[in-house]
């Protein structure tokens, strides 16, 4: 069994598994269940009966995740609970499934999210910045506000509030992404990174390849949080911001740019 049917079938196998572990519902039940509150379901018995057999891959986390939290309310004893874990699954057999159109090239495996996306671990002890937390913490609540700026003069702490609002937040962000942001050079680097880091592929696709397999990857997942630290132009970051509508970018920089309709959050970082 090559690599790509390998990562196919164990996701496969185990979503037969948290489904016999529920109770084994029918496809009928599950589809109902997930449409509920959505108007018609977007799920057919043909694509929960393609997952099943690893005949097909789910494409939309959101809507894959729906499908598992539901299984996972039927059976609270089945050992694999992460959403985020079943999400590593779902995506390393939807990499697999596409490694032979040649994205990305080499066969990767997931790496864990953890705070290795972050350039270093935040203060501690840290204090004097609850508001400005609590303001962060209520603009990424609120629904739209997918872009937030941390605006402040050099030296003011906007790096390390965006560090600790990362820390006091992993279990809300699967996926935390730290990149220097200061030319459009710099955060192509940066999404290069973090599909290396997705994928522990460390050789073998140009850089041009991982940056937009990073931004394709963003575009399909929710809940992720990506840091762009040191913003020095709107132009920098356009392309970025015009991309992605999902999950939640955090900008900070020095200077009052005019954003336009980018940002839907703003947080001040004065000195104290």
């Amino acid at each position: 069994m090559d690599s790509e049917t390998e990562r196919v079938a164990a996701f496969a196998e185990q979503f037969r598994k948290v489904r016999l572990a529920a109770g084994r519902p029918t496809l009928a039940a599950i589809i109902n269940a997930v449409g509920q509150g959505r108007g018609r379901s977007p799920l057919s018995d043909s694509t929960l009966s393609g997952w099943l057999r690893g005949k097909s891959v789910p494409s939309d986390a959101t809507l894959f995740l729906s499908v598992i939290e539901y299984l996972l309310a039927k059976a609270p004893d089945f050992p694999l609970r992460s959403l985020a874990q079943w999400e590593r699954l779902r995506t390393a057999a939807e990499i697999q499934k596409s490694s032979r159109r040649g994205r990305p090239r080499r066969s990767p495996t997931l790496a864990e999210p953890s705070m290795i996306g972050l350039p270093r671990p935040p203060t501690q002890p840290f204090a004097g910045r609850e508001v400005e937390l609590a303001q962060l913490d209520c603009d990424v609540r609120r629904s739209g506000h997918r872009v937030t700026v941390i605006h402040g003069l050099s030296g003011t702490g906007k790096t390390e509030l965006a560090l600790q609002y990362a820390a006091r937040n992993r279990d809300r962000h699967p996926v935390v992404w730290f990149s220097t942001a200061d030319s459009a050079d710099a955060i192509a680097a940066g999404l290069a990174r973090l599909a290396r880091w997705l994928t522990r592929q460390r050789s073998g696709t140009a850089e041009a390849d991982l940056t937009e397999w990073a931004l394709r990857w963003l575009q399909e997942h929710d809940r992720w949080l990506l840091i762009l630290d040191d913003v020095g132009s709107r132009a920098a970051v356009e392309d970025v911001l015009g991309n992605l509508v999902r999950g939640h970018i955090l900008i900070t920089t020095r200077r009052d740019l005019s954003w336009g309709g980018f940002v839907h959050g703003w947080v001040c970082c004065t000195d104290r």
